[in-house]
């Protein structure tokens, strides 16, 4: 079971199941969300998942619901051996996402289009530039202990709140918008950065 473990048979015994907690049972292999799943809250930490990932793409979720909506809210993966890029579909429904102590790496794309509000990316491997578009509803955003490497560009995104991003490699000029929600928040934090992290804050 602990090997075999698939989240799809497992929903189709239940199909009006709205919170699955499945934390700390020792389950690997793939972890393949349905896209027709009734889940609103799903906790898969403190597991051994270790191959596929997969956020549902939901351009079609129409076809299974009379609204229109995807219900998946809120999903935590964090401390699992999850490797590779994290995609998440710029039309997802999660608002919560945490995928904290993994190996995911690569560039990780915020898309404009998510609900996404808050975000914890916490001690995996991401590298390049770190983006948040002007458009995100974003709220909180954790990506401390990372590979970081580039930029970090916050844009002209007005919603953000709170950022932590110690212990990372970042280089270059931080903008930060004048009536940003942020800023109070990031001098708490600043004390605390990475000594290599070398930008300079620029209220524009």
């Amino acid at each position: 079971m602990r090997d075999n473990f698939s989240l799809g048979t497992f929903l189709n015994q239940f199909p009006a199941l709205e919170w699955l907690d499945i934390s700390n049972n020792g389950l690997s292999g793939d972890l393949i969300i349905p896209y027709n799943t009734t889940l609103v809250e799903l906790n898969a930490s403190e597991n051994s998942f270790d191959g596929k990932f997969v956020i549902p793409d939901n351009s079609e979720i129409e076809t299974f619901f009379s609204n229109g909506e995807y219900k998946l809210r809120v999903l935590n993966i964090n401390s699992n051996y999850f490797k590779g890029n994290l995609i998440i579909p710029k039309n997802s429904s999660l608002t919560i996402l945490d995928v904290s102590q993994n190996q995911f790496s690569g560039n990780l794309n915020i898309g404009e289009n998510a609900k996404l509000k808050k975000l914890k990316i916490n001690e995996n491997n991401f590298q390049g530039d770190l983006i948040i578009p002007k458009n995100s509803p974003l709220k909180i955003l954790e990506a401390e202990s990372n590979h970081y490497n580039g930029s970090l560009n916050i844009g002209e995104n007005k919603n953000l709140e709170e950022l932590n991003i110690n212990n990372n490699y970042f280089k270059g000029n931080l903008i930060i918008p004048k009536d940003s929600a942020l800023v109070k928040l990031f001098r708490f934090f600043l004390h605390k950065m990475d000594p290599l992290f070398t930008a300079k804050v620029i209220n524009k």
